[in-house]
């Protein structure tokens, strides 16, 4: 791990780094991220095959954590959470081995926690799951994607996608304006003659 947190770092120093993103490397445990990430605001280490979170160092300024489908099981997993990222807002342990309520019960003293994701979590399995969490985890305002009421929560990377293309889509780039103003103009001037009618077609197809 220490390599891929170097790799991550180039010329930067630990602490002025404000996101680390880590994924499909195999790192059974935390090794290399210490309390120097004092600046660390977004985490993320992702199917890497980790299945302990010992030795996790206290990062009280993240904000957005992701270890999904990683091998997390257990309580002792979520108070590690708890102890470690306080103030985290954003959680996601998709893809884990967690089979309990009890196993997330600690997440209840994250007093900043609005979103959490559980999805391919063994639990989910359960009957009212959903219900249940809510009820454990008052403040949630997300729950794997749905908001407390049950309607699906738009991603803002997808919001902002999707906003690019609608705007590329009707945006019109002055020069093709242009193009189509000159063209309409001639358009005019040939109609003048009948003799030129047979460019009526071509100019169609020009604005078509």
């Amino acid at each position: 791990m220490d390599k891929v947190i170097a790799q991550a770092l180039g010329e930067k120093k630990p602490g002025e780094l404000k996101d680390l993103h880590i994924e499909a490397t195999q790192l059974p445990k935390i090794e290399g991220l210490t309390e120097d990430f004092n600046t660390l605001e977004e985490l993320e280490i992702l199917n890497c095959g980790l299945k302990t979170l010992d030795g996790f160092p206290s990062l009280p300024s993240v904000k957005c954590l992701l270890l999904g489908d990683n091998l997390l099981k257990g309580k002792e997993e979520t108070e590690t959470i708890v102890a470690k990222c306080p103030n985290v807002e954003i959680l996601s342990l998709v893809g884990n081995r967690f089979e309990s309520l009890d196993d997330i019960e600690p997440l209840g003293a994250l007093e900043s926690l609005t979103s959490l994701d559980l999805f391919n979590c063994p639990l989910t399995q359960q009957s009212d799951y959903r219900d249940k969490v809510i009820a454990m985890l008052p403040k949630l305002g997300v729950l794997d994607g749905y908001d407390r009421d049950g309607k699906e929560v738009a991603d803002e990377e997808e919001e902002e996608e999707e906003e690019v293309e609608v705007t590329d889509h009707y945006h019109v780039k002055p020069e093709f304006l242009h193009q189509k103003q000159n063209l309409l103009m001639e358009f005019l001037y040939l109609l003048q003659s009948s003799q030129h009618f047979r460019y009526w077609k071509y100019l169609v197809e020009c604005f078509y």
